[in-house]
């Protein structure tokens, strides 16, 4: 796989409905202006430097008319007394729905073809690549998740020796994800004896779904030609039911942590940062965040339209990537409200885009 491109589509899924009060041309002009130098200096923007810098062809005290009158209208506000105005939550998602002008993202893939796909990678593994290359590109933590989906299968099972009296569990499942457990035999097993073991799983679990294979806690095991291989058919049976309970559960990754302590409002409100990165650690909040969310579309979480309280200083942008023929999880960026939309919605879309690709790649190799 080369490069990947993928033509921007606005297809924003919000998580609530606005009545908007339509802006002119004159009033989003600056507040499309504000916005971006905003996302740029992370400062407050006053009239003077409007005029003086983006050429206008107005006085200031006309920007500074428009500006009051969209603070009242909800799209702007003023951080403290004299100061000049920052977007607030309303005026970002005004932008994305009505002023922003994203640009096809031609980022290029070779770095993340090198990284992701190889025949034998997990999909954390994958995800993870996918992630340090999100990161990398929008200067935003990236965030990704994997799919609650019991009706996953199980396509292969294989039994490895790993010394005298243990051995390796490799589960691999039908969207890719792959689960290792090392388990003890109880003894020493001959080349004949795991012949007999590997024959046994691969009839009893291959092709079962994770719900069959939690089911199954009870079900009678066959009987084995010796009763060492017998324990270890149930040892096996108990690693299974586990490396399927894991891959029921579904799972929160993250990378690029560090974007977010190095941006100057979070350090400049260090208890702010802390919520944010607890709510990352917690993992079950952000989680069902991005899982309950809207299946195909991008979906923009924008400051207080965050369920998570702590995330509420941020802004989400994700979408739902494939994962071969099975329903994936999702995948994005977590960054201030302050956040470059123009490239990270394209961005997110490409990564997805590609990350989609790999996978069908290695689960058809």
């Amino acid at each position: 796989m080369g490069e990947v491109t993928v033509q921007y589509e606005r297809r924003i899924s919000v998580s609530q409905s606005n009545e908007w009060h339509e802006l002119d041309e004159r009033k989003s002009q600056i507040l499309r202006i504000i916005i971006r130098d905003y996302v740029q200096t992370a400062e407050p923007v006053g009239s003077e430097t409007l005029v003086q810098k983006y050429e206008l062809n107005v006085k200031p005290a006309t920007v500074r008319n428009e500006m009051a009158a969209m603070s009242d209208l909800g799209y702007l506000r003023q951080p403290y007394t004299s100061a000049g105005r920052v977007p607030s939550d309303r005026g970002y998602r005004y932008y994305v729905e009505r002023l922003s002008a994203p640009q096809p993202s031609a980022l290029k893939m070779q770095k993340f073809v090198k990284q992701a796909p190889r025949e034998g990678d997990s999909l954390p593994e994958v995800l993870s690549a996918s992630l340090r290359l999100l990161s990398g590109a929008t200067g935003a933590a990236a965030v990704a998740t994997t799919a609650r989906d019991e009706t996953l299968q199980l396509a292969r099972c294989v039994i490895t020796p790993y010394n005298k009296e243990r051995a390796l569990l490799v589960c691999v499942f039908d969207n890719g994800y792959v689960e290792n457990k090392l388990f003890d035999l109880g003894g020493t097993l001959s080349s004949t004896q795991f012949e007999h073991l590997q024959n046994a799983v691969t009839s009893l679990y291959e092709g079962q779904t994770l719900a069959t294979l939690q089911a199954r806690a009870r079900t009678p095991l066959p009987t084995l030609p010796t009763p060492e291989e017998n324990a270890a058919l149930e040892r096996i049976h108990k690693a299974i039911q586990s490396a399927a309970q894991d891959a029921a559960r579904g799972d929160l990754f993250y990378e690029g942590a560090l974007q977010i302590v190095e941006k100057p409002e979070f350090q400049r409100h260090i208890r702010l940062l802390e919520n944010v990165l607890r709510a990352l650690d917690n993992k079950k909040q952000v989680y069902d965040t991005l899982e309950n969310s809207h299946p195909d579309e991008m979906h923009v979480l924008i400051g207080e339209e965050n369920p998570v309280e702590e995330l509420q200083p941020c802004t989400l942008v994700f979408m739902r990537y494939d994962s071969g023929p099975r329903r994936g999880g999702m995948i994005g960026v977590l960054g201030p409200t302050r956040m470059d939309y123009d490239h990270a919605m394209p961005t997110v879309q490409n990564v997805a885009s590609a990350l989609s690709k790999v996978l069908k790649e290695i689960l058809e190799s």
